[in-house]
């Protein structure tokens, strides 16, 4: 007998046999990256080797607790989400490409470079 008040349906099953669509994949390595102590971000050729903040969650879960992208001074919009850290010393670092695969979610968990947005 069910006892809900509303039937629910069981959520369709994706086939493992087929292959990915590209936002998938990319998903994919994302959440992988994460559970590495990497920012997605290292997967943009000209980014480097990114790692995630010490507090920053390793989950990938949209709510972790920890610091996030979203609130990350850095975090600008050019039509898109990207990161504008500067680098090291002054230097220009990019983290941008015409590419999805640089575009900076707020859920993304920070990075070691992470500065909280000014208030006010």
């Amino acid at each position: 007998m069910d006892d809900a008040l509303f039937p629910i349906e069981a959520a369709p099953q994706r086939d493992p046999t087929a292959p990915l669509k590209p936002g998938e994949r990319l998903r994919s390595r994302q959440l992988g990256l994460i559970a590495l102590g990497m920012h997605p971000l290292t997967l943009v050729r000209t980014a480097g080797n990114v790692w995630l903040h010490p507090d920053a969650s390793r989950t990938g879960e949209h709510d972790a607790p920890g610091p996030h992208c979203a609130s990350c001074r850095f975090r600008v919009s050019v039509g898109f989400p990207k990161c504008d850290y500067p680098g090291v010393a002054g230097a220009v670092r990019r983290r941008q490409s015409q590419s999805q695969s640089s575009d900076v979610a707020a859920w993304f968990p920070a990075c070691r470079e992470y500065e909280a947005k000014e208030v006010g």
